[in-house]
């Protein structure tokens, strides 16, 4: 009886242990949080894949060095910031892809400005 009891508890554990990463999301867990920041004369930063919205904005704040802007925080989706040519940035996020992110950075961007591009992007999920 004893090691049926010991079958079923470690087959049990296999199980929870195959579907609980899968169940938590392709980052580990289940709100996948990550951040971007820009600054002058091409500093950036990114984090994905982090826990906490404030983990993951401190670690793009650090990525960046001095004199970047506060972080763009965005949770279980791709993110991007735009640029224009006047140095005006605009951010945009898709819980889609990253060519939805970028399209929507550009589009804000280009609605001030000219000469937009994408400085800098990335998916948390």
């Amino acid at each position: 009886m004893t090691n049926l009891c010991l079958a079923v508890a470690t087959a049990a554990a296999v199980i929870v242990l195959a579907v609980g990463p899968a169940a938590a999301g392709q980052c580990g867990y289940e709100y996948c949080w990550g951040a971007l920041t820009i600054g002058d004369r091409g500093a950036a930063g990114r984090a994905t894949g982090l826990r906490t919205a404030p983990g993951a904005a401190d670690a793009a704040q650090e990525r960046c060095g001095t004199g970047c802007e506060a972080p763009e925080v965005f949770v279980n989706a791709c993110a991007a910031i735009a640029q224009d040519a006047a140095g005006r940035r605009t951010f945009g996020w898709s819980e889609e892809d990253r060519a939805s992110a970028e399209a929507k950075a550009l589009s804000a961007c280009q609605q001030s400005g000219k000469g937009c591009r994408i400085r800098i992007w990335a998916c948390s999920k």
